[in-house]
């Protein structure tokens, strides 16, 4: 699993949403899309007013990507981490805003 190019190292205000919602691409071995994996998406803040909408699982399409909904960032300025894992994948990149 990989980060989506383009939804690296976002910035948001404190208190917003992340424009644009990050995403993951899930590949096979080869290198192609997969498609139906479910992707957990987390963050490593509390409950200061951070929403990760949906908070159900992500199922990739058929492009393998998943994107969230929404990422609200906490109240407070500061560092504000996502992860993004999925049963059985190799993850590369998990940084968030």
């Amino acid at each position: 699993m990989v980060k989506v190019p383009g939804t690296d190292a976002l910035q948001a205000d404190a208190g917003t949403d992340v424009i644009p919602p990050p995403s993951v691409l899930v590949t096979d071995a080869d290198g192609d899309a997969v498609e139906g994996v479910k992707v957990t998406f987390a963050t490593d803040v509390g409950d200061n007013g951070v929403i990760v909408a949906p908070s159900d699982p992500v199922v990739t399409g058929a492009d393998g990507k998943a994107t969230l909904t929404s990422w609200t960032l906490e109240q407070t300025v500061g560092e504000n981490n996502l992860t993004a894992s999925c049963f059985g994948c190799a993850v590369d990149g998990n940084d968030g805003p």
